[in-house]
């Protein structure tokens, strides 16, 4: 309730194009007892596949699962009103509150959403896009489903680290991401299918300072991964940076403000946006790739997670996405992905799969 008050838009529902708070939330929290590991995860599959509609429904809700197994705390964020830095402070105002480390806050606060930032000349497209949509990403088939299912890789991010230092210019973030981009590619011709026309979509944070402001202050880049002769570890990582920096020069992220459909309720706004953006040949990349390192406030949260796990939201082209972040000495890479489109053992195959990849560049470039 604290952090309800403390940020308002997580305590509200949708109405016309405004938050309206809503005092009282019966649903926000639940508590459930697990007998067992496999129990648990049912418990925790059943309450991130459950609806989330922000025209009723608060975009927050928070789940406490008791087990032999180990205590779990789970917390869904809906895009329409958190960020992954927003999801960070909300966290750790809750956390902070419960221990005894803040004292509750008990009247509802002013929102402060995010300044972002504006091109004056944006970029509708990379100039290293293709003439097109990029490849997706192979499956064995089905139709998307609002089930998600999850699974996390760690490792330590020192070693890692030094081996990009090397490269002097590429940065970590773009190790790790081009490294996915490497996998995929790779995924899709073990398949026998086609691979020269991959890309990644990457969320980026377009606050104007970048740790300020409560809500969703973050748009996108696309990276590709260009066709060369047998290129080296090196080669793909400074292409991968290459991209990223014209990509924000440019602003390829640039979020229009003056688009006349942005005034409409968003009822209304939200089908016909989708129409807009769901045709033929608009590139989503063929999975999403996104890494938290820099967590301003949010890094106090160190000392009070353990073992972390993010399950991303999912396009329905998407039959699986990555969120990677490092805390401490570890980076934690979390494959979310739709059982209807991908079964578990494939799933599981991927990520070992982007491990791998990971030890072979790091030492490729060390």
């Amino acid at each position: 309730q604290s952090a309800r008050h403390a940020f308002p838009t997580s305590g509200s529902i949708v109405v016309g194009r405004e938050w309206v708070w809503q005092p009282e939330d019966a649903e926000l929290c639940r508590c459930a007892d697990a007998e067992d590991e496999a129990a648990r995860r049912a418990v925790l599959e059943a309450f991130v596949d459950s609806p989330l509609d922000v025209h009723c429904q608060a975009p927050v809700r928070v789940m406490w699962v008791t087990s032999p197994a180990g205590n779990r705390l789970a917390v869904r964020f809906h895009h329409a009103a958190f960020d992954g830095i927003s999801a960070g402070l909300w966290l750790l105002q809750m956390l902070l509150v419960a221990t005894g480390a803040l004292p509750e806050v008990t009247t509802v606060a002013v929102w402060e959403p995010p300044k972002l930032k504006v091109h004056p000349e944006p970029a509708r497209l990379s100039k290293y896009a293709w003439g097109g949509a990029s490849e997706r990403l192979w499956h064995p088939g089905g139709q998307p489903s609002a089930a998600r299912r999850w699974r996390a890789l760690a490792v330590e991010a020192a070693p890692l680290r030094r081996a990009v230092q090397r490269l002097n210019g590429p940065t970590y973030n773009d190790f790790l991401a081009s490294a996915f981009l490497e996998t995929l590619v790779r995924w899709n011709r073990s398949h026998g299918e086609p691979a020269s026309r991959m890309g990644l979509w990457l969320p980026v944070n377009i606050r104007q300072r970048a740790l300020e402001g409560f809500g969703n202050g973050s748009s996108r880049i696309r990276v590709y991964a260009r066709p060369l002769e047998e290129p080296s570890a090196d080669q793909k990582i400074r292409q991968f940076r290459e991209q990223v920096a014209w990509s924000r020069a440019h602003g390829e992220w640039n979020v229009p403000e003056d688009l006349a459909v942005f005034k409409w309720p968003s009822w209304l706004m939200v089908p016909v946006l989708r129409m807009f953006i769901d045709r033929p040949g608009v590139d989503y990349g063929s999975a999403v790739f996104s890494h938290m390192e820099k967590l301003g406030a949010a890094e106090q949260l160190l000392p009070m997670v353990s073992d972390p796990e993010w399950v991303m939201m999912l396009d329905k082209r998407y039959p699986v996405g990555m969120v990677a972040a490092t805390m401490g000495a570890h980076t934690r890479m979390s494959l979310t992905w739709d059982p209807a489109m991908m079964p578990d053992s494939d799933a599981n195959q991927l990520l070992d799969s982007y491990g791998q990849v990971l030890e072979e560049m790091r030492g490729a470039i060390s």
